[in-house]
């Protein structure tokens, strides 16, 4: 609680904001309020999916499909979050960290038909599972790979030679996390967009939160409690960090 209401206290609204880029992100992105064709898609896959009690023989265990849809897939407001954020900046290349039962690939992977979007997972029954369930839904742009993380990335960002978007759907510990992020960071171009889940869920991702908002390639953050983003716009000469929060959770801060 303590965390969220440091967060509350210190988040700007609309009425607050001056940077006109920063101002479109909050207009486009976390006060928008359509509800798209997608949403639905989506959202009937998920419930498809807790409903479904089917093992997954995972390194040893066999959680079931609704058990890994419940603990690990993102909520709707984060999936929708992400999607306006495709449907804004409108990346060609996007690469997904920890893809799980596909849905925030999926979110991502909607918006734009001719985005190329490839999907981590490090177990390989649950990509080969996830990969038989977008190819059900008709999707084609979202590729799943599998592996060791740290194995599989180096050699994906060398095929993709430059990444739009980045999204990290875990938070895998320190170490790990940041070799990840390094790795990524040196195939960003000034208009590549990264996003981290979660930043708040523990002491140390919102660490790892506060350290990579100061790497010297970032020329801005936003932060949105349940997502941060990082930005690298060439055009913007000094670092900005905004913590921001929708118009109806503080209304009376209008001046």
């Amino acid at each position: 609680m303590l965390p969220y209401l440091k967060y509350y206290f210190s988040a700007l609204n609309k009425y607050k904001v001056h940077s006109p880029f920063v101002f479109d992100f909050l207009n486009e992105i976390l006060e928008d309020d359509r509800i798209y064709y997608s949403f639905g898609v989506i959202e009937n896959y998920r419930r498809n999916l807790l409903g479904n009690a089917s093992k997954i023989n995972n390194n040893g265990k066999a959680p079931t499909i609704n058990q890994l849809t419940k603990s690990k897939s993102i909520s709707d407001k984060i999936g929708q979050l992400l999607f306006k954020t495709v449907h804004l900046y409108k990346p060609n290349t996007i690469l997904s960290i920890g893809s799980n039962l596909g849905i925030a690939s999926l979110y991502q992977g909607m918006p734009n038909s001719k985005a190329q979007l490839v999907s981590l997972e490090s177990s390989i029954p649950i990509a080969q599972q996830t990969t038989h369930f977008i190819k059900q839904l008709g999707i084609k742009n979202i590729q799943l790979k599998a592996g060791n993380l740290g194995e599989v990335l180096p050699p994906t960002l060398k095929e993709l030679t430059s990444i739009d978007q980045v999204y990290f759907n875990d938070f895998w510990g320190m170490k790990s996390t940041s070799n990840y992020f390094k790795t990524c960071a040196a195939y960003f171009n000034p208009n590549t967009v990264f996003i981290f889940r979660e930043p708040y869920a523990s002491e140390d991702s919102l660490a790892f939160w506060q350290k990579i908002k100061a790497h010297e390639k970032v020329k801005l953050s936003i932060d949105l409690y349940d997502l941060g983003f990082l930005f690298f716009r060439s055009e913007q000469k000094e670092a900005a960090h905004y913590q921001l929060i929708e118009y109806w959770k503080k209304p009376w801060v209008v001046f």
